[in-house]
């Protein structure tokens, strides 16, 4: 069977890191860290299966009986706080004002 490509969106907030299968909503993990929400993702899909089958429930066409590759995209929404935001705009106005002298 070949590996199916799916989107992996990671989100950010004051507490950790959120990742969500995009088009599977409920596959979802958590993190302290980037890294850790990213290893619990990754083990979602075999340990579902492993449920499924344990309980005799069908496996999601979605999870392509486990042989999944991430493609992991960033919300950015979640990175930047209307506090840092204005600090960039600032850095951004500072920069401008700034004359540069030709080479």
């Amino acid at each position: 069977m070949e590996t199916r490509i799916v989107k992996a969106i990671i989100g950010r907030s004051k507490t950790g890191y959120t990742i969500m299968m995009n088009g599977f909503d409920w596959a979802m993990s958590y993190g302290d860290t980037l890294e850790e929400a990213k290893r619990d993702f990754e083990k979602f899909s075999q340990e579902y299966i492993e449920i499924s089958k344990e309980a005799g429930k069908a496996i999601p066409p979605e999870l392509n009986n486990g042989n999944l590759e991430f493609e992991y995209i960033y919300d950015l929404s979640g990175f930047f706080t209307y506090k840092r935001a204005r600090e960039l705009h600032s850095i951004g106005k500072e920069l401008m004002e700034v004359s540069f002298e030709p080479a």
